[in-house]
């Protein structure tokens, strides 16, 4: 019974220390959904939190305040909140927090995409676009990306004549990580000050996911609709906070010449060179367009598809 009493009063303790804090900090933030004592509105994310704080989003503002644990967050969901963070007050808002599992990926936060931004970081991202992705040093490395194609279209030519289902995913990411570590290592793989608004340590979250989304800009925007994209003045190259492939501000990422091109030429081949289908007794109905959650939303059941020989492969 003992034990019960100490349960209840530690319980009873941090649900007094955590409403204390709420009072403190919530008088300078947007609008948010009710926290609970210790754990805040981790609850309310489920297995894929974008779905999550869009659906929040809804309810409480494109601008909107939770708690993650004892980390108070903010979250940016549209074009014009956004545009905020990642241009007005970009400099306020482009540093990195310390994750345990970030540190343990790049060598205690020694790298490029989560490191917090300093002296140390601003010289990294100089020295990365100037010796990999300048537009000189991007054209230097075609012959890698032509090469490591042309052998993605070998493995297709294959897999085309003896009818086998490709995992396209698995593939394309291969081909991607492969260019990489050719250009990288020569090696294949096998705006104005913000002040007095939020705490400090506040954590900004910009949900790309939503914002290319967001049904006041995009027509039906679940749905594959690519011509969307014709005669469309919004671009891809950050300027434009409808549509956000790279990011935006300092931490934009530095690869996107080389990325588009290798994009763009891939592209080219798998529709120029082949004929595509699903595996058989499967139709287009069978696809499952559900996302797993993650620092991107690849498809949680990956795609097959069988590639076709045609006249120009």
């Amino acid at each position: 019974m003992s034990m019960l009493y100490i349960i209840v009063a530690i319980i009873f303790f941090a649900s007094l220390l955590a409403a204390k804090n709420t009072r403190k900090t919530k008088k300078n933030l947007p609008p948010g959904p009710p926290r609970l004592p210790i754990i805040g509105n981790l609850h309310q994310l489920g297995s894929k939190p974008h779905r999550s704080m869009l659906k929040l989003s809804e309810e409480y503002g494109s601008l909107m305040s939770l708690r993650f644990g004892n980390v108070s967050t903010v979250v940016a969901s549209s074009p014009e909140t956004v545009k905020d963070v990642l241009k007005t007050f970009d400099a306020d808002c482009c540093s990195r927090p310390y994750l345990t599992y970030a540190a343990r990926l790049s060598h205690n936060l020694n790298d490029l995409a989560f490191s917090p931004y300093s002296k140390y970081w601003r010289e990294v991202r100089k020295m990365t676009v100037l010796e990999l992705y300048t537009a000189k040093r991007v054209k230097s490395f075609r012959h890698i990306r032509e090469e490591e194609v042309v052998s993605f279209i070998d493995f297709l030519k294959q897999s085309a004549s003896l009818a086998n289902p490709v995992n396209l995913n698995k593939k394309l990411m291969k081909l991607s990580g492969s260019v990489i570590c050719r250009v990288g290592f020569g090696m294949n793989l096998k705006g104005s000050k913000l002040e007095n608004t939020y705490e400090e340590k506040t954590w900004i979250h910009v949900n790309i996911w939503a914002v290319q989304r967001n049904p006041n800009v995009w027509k039906d925007p679940e749905a594959f609709i690519p011509e969307r994209f014709m005669d469309n003045e919004i671009d891809y190259k950050g300027l434009d906070f409808e549509l956000l492939p790279f990011g935006s501000g300092r931490r934009m990422c530095p690869g996107i010449g080389m990325g588009m091109a290798l994009v763009n030429l891939t592209l080219t081949n798998l529709l120029y060179r082949f004929d595509w289908k699903l595996p058989d007794g499967m139709d287009a109905k069978d696809v499952d367009l559900e996302e797993s959650y993650g620092l991107v939303c690849p498809k949680k059941v990956p795609l097959q598809l069988i590639p076709i020989l045609t006249q120009w492969t």
